[in-house]
């Protein structure tokens, strides 16, 4: 069975709303270890670079698909690290093709 991935994207500014290229952005696994629904073990951690248009993509596997080793339950939450500064909000990403990091943390996800 093929594992469901959801798609992470947004754009990297700095305070001043100038476009930053070449940004390390990563999403890190809280807790685990965590596995796929068909027992499969997880990595823990994703990381790209934003392009020149400060654009990021991450592809995850949705939140409510992960499973803790301790137990059967559980949701696996992502912290979100841009240039080794760590967005302190745990993310649930859901489970579809894609969401926009912007709506991700409006929702208050």
């Amino acid at each position: 069975m093929p594992i469901n991935i959801c798609k992470l994207y947004g754009y990297v500014y700095n305070v001043s709303r100038k476009i930053q290229s070449g940004i390390d952005v990563s999403a890190n696994l809280i807790g685990g270890p965590y596995y796929t629904e068909d027992g499969l073990p997880t990595a823990d951690y994703a990381r790209t670079q934003t392009d020149s248009t400060g654009y990021f993509e991450l592809d995850l596997i949705p939140s409510t698909l992960l499973f803790s080793g301790l137990d059967a339950t559980g949701i696996g939450e992502y912290y979100l690290s841009i240039d080794k500064l760590r967005v302190n909000t745990p993310l649930i990403i859901p489970n579809q093709s894609q969401v926009d990091l912007r709506t991700l943390l409006a929702s208050g996800i």
